[in-house]
């Protein structure tokens, strides 16, 4: 089987740069014959806005720059991971006009929504997805408060839809989790196209036993990873084990500083891959309070590889990775004090933990290891090309 994975990548690395690297990987691990097709949000400064935004509807340039791998390498299918805003559908076009079967993993909810998050002023917000055109997304200036840039993506993905690029130009979609295929098919993807195929782990990263005695916040700073009502659990509550927060962001500098006095919690600032792996073993339980509804949610798995419990917000796709009081446990959205109460139960209590810890090393084996998900990709790849 010969596949071409494409991505868009973006300014800053993220998560979705990573499953692009790791699934190519993962593929060749298993006999696909792959190669990569790819750009780099780097280039937009040489374009200017209004170029950028033309070509996120249509860019012919790409176009033929696909069409030429494509004559070339001669895939059975091509998949596609980010594609705004340099790659744009006319891509996909190509793919299906040289014969080949089409693949889009659903990374975010760009589909439905200009900042791809559903979030808005706290909250969940699905006002675009009701919409043909976006225009509240547009009107609030959603994607980084740029009226312009906000109105390119929805113009781009509105033409689209009017043209029916999703429903004839893709074989298949893949969801991370069942609640983000809900959400994109209620908004009118084609629901027997989409598929549900987890995020997983490129390596295993071996149990841990929690003996550092802290909770772990590993992530980005900034509201929609909850990492506020995290901190006021801490500042609150007398709980029996330290909060340490790793990452970076643009709050970080106002919650120190809020939290200067706070003897029971501990910044640590970034870290590299190495690092994190180590503080998540050695954490007795891992945060993950988002606010926003996360399609997946990696950082909860990365902790249940390592048999580290979560506690978790019941958001998004979360409550399918964490079973309440199975593998972690899990509180609504921004209730510091449900959370701080269970935080508190857990940690008073060993046998528990323990169980926990088991529990959450088994979710990951037999949920999210790197051979499961080949095998699962590895199934729709084959389905698709039948």
């Amino acid at each position: 089987m010969r596949v071409l994975v494409a991505h868009n990548y973006y300014q800053q690395r993220g998560g979705e740069d990573q499953v692009f690297e790791s699934e190519c990987s993962l593929l060749r691990e298993h006999g696909v014959e792959v190669e990569q097709f790819s750009v780099h949000n780097d280039e937009i400064g040489d374009k200017g806005k209004l170029k950028t935004f033309t070509n996120a509807i249509w860019n012919g340039e790409v176009q033929t720059a696909i069409e030429n791998q494509l004559d070339a390498f001669s895939p059975d299918l091509v998949h596609f991971h980010n594609t705004w805003p340099i790659i744009s559908p006319a891509a996909h076009y190509a793919c299906k006009r040289f014969g080949a079967k089409v693949v889009q993993t659903l990374h975010n909810y760009r589909m439905i929504c200009p900042a791809a998050t559903l979030y808005r002023n706290g909250e969940l917000c699905t006002t675009c997805s009701r919409n043909f055109f976006a225009w509240p997304g547009v009107l609030n200036r959603c994607y980084r408060g740029d009226l312009g840039a906000s109105a390119a993506i929805a113009m781009s993905y509105s033409s689209h839809r009017a043209l029916g690029t999703w429903r004839n130009q893709v074989d298949l979609f893949l969801a991370l989790s069942a609640f983000q295929k809900q959400l994109l098919t209620a908004a009118g993807l084609p629901e027997p196209a989409v598929k549900i195929k987890p995020n997983f782990l490129p390596e295993d990263p071996g149990m841990g036993n929690g003996a550092g005695g802290y909770v772990l916040f590993a992530g980005r700073l900034v509201e929609e990873k909850g990492i506020r009502t995290a901190v006021r659990v801490w500042q609150e509550g007398d709980l029996p084990a330290p909060l340490y927060i790793a990452g970076d962001g643009p709050l970080k500098d106002e919650l120190e500083t809020q939290t200067s006095e706070c003897s029971n919690i501990r910044w640590l600032g970034f870290q590299s891959k190495a690092e994190l792996k180590k503080l998540t073993q050695d954490a007795l339980l891992a945060l993950a309070p988002s606010e926003w509804p996360e399609p997946f949610g990696l950082v909860a798995i990365e902790a249940l590889a390592c048999g580290t419990p979560v506690a978790a917000a019941r958001s998004g796709a979360l409550p399918e990775i964490v079973v309440d009081g199975d593998n972690g446990i899990l509180f609504e959205p921004r209730q510091s004090g449900e959370l701080r109460q269970k935080v508190h139960s857990l940690l008073e209590n060993d046998r528990l933990g323990r169980e926990m810890r088991k529990a959450a090393r088994e979710t990951y084996l037999d949920k999210y290891t790197a051979q499961l998900n080949a095998k699962l990709l590895l199934k729709y790849y084959e389905e698709t090309l039948s």
